[in-house]
């Protein structure tokens, strides 16, 4: 007889957030972590919209300007505020809270979410607006 073969196309974490192409290119920020190459951790908001990912400090997602003393050591400002999703080459979730997404320069940026919940959510979010990418 014929099998029901849908049991197969169910992934292990059902996506709870299911964007359409129109809610996704909607602009939203998570705070989350950011781990650089040496494996230090850094306080992060990833903002996505159709356009771009935006990097920013928590400073900068509140709107505040940078103080005297944190242009000194450069804490209140990114190096790169944003990446236009034409230079995304890779999405790649390593566990339930860490992915990392690499661009065509061969630079990476290795995330990790607060929760499973809103890693579930970028990830649903940074595929269909990766998927639609010209």
């Amino acid at each position: 007889g014929q099998r029901s073969r849908s049991s197969t196309l169910t992934s292990p974490s059902p996506l709870q957030f299911q964007f359409s192409e129109f809610t996704a290119i909607m602009y939203k920020e998570y705070a989350l972590v950011k781990i650089n190459k040496a494996g230090r951790r850094q306080q992060r908001v990833l903002g996505i919209d159709g356009d771009r990912l935006h990097n920013k400090t928590i400073q900068q997602a509140a709107g505040k300007k940078s103080s005297k003393f944190g242009k000194l050591f450069k804490s209140g400002e990114v190096k790169r505020p944003y990446r236009e999703w034409s230079e995304v080459l890779q999405i790649e979730r390593l566990n339930e809270l860490e992915f990392v997404i690499s661009f065509i320069d061969k630079s990476s940026n290795h995330y990790e979410a607060e929760t499973v919940a809103q890693a579930d959510e970028i990830l649903a979010k940074l595929t269909v607006l990766f998927e639609r990418r010209v």
